[in-house]
């Protein structure tokens, strides 16, 4: 469970782990700085496949 407060920016990375017939949600707080690193990242990459 992840605690949350009112007015406050949360950020979440989710994967799926494996499971006995489906596959099983994983969620983790990150820190803020990790988050805007990892969504620029993101963006780059998608914007090199589209090119491509």
């Amino acid at each position: 469970m992840i605690e949350t407060k009112p007015n406050e920016i949360y950020c979440v990375k989710g994967g799926v782990g494996i499971g006995f017939f489906v596959g099983r949600p994983q969620l983790k707080a990150v820190d803020l700085e990790t988050c805007q690193k990892e969504i620029i990242e993101t963006r780059s990459s998608l914007k090199k496949e589209i090119k491509n």
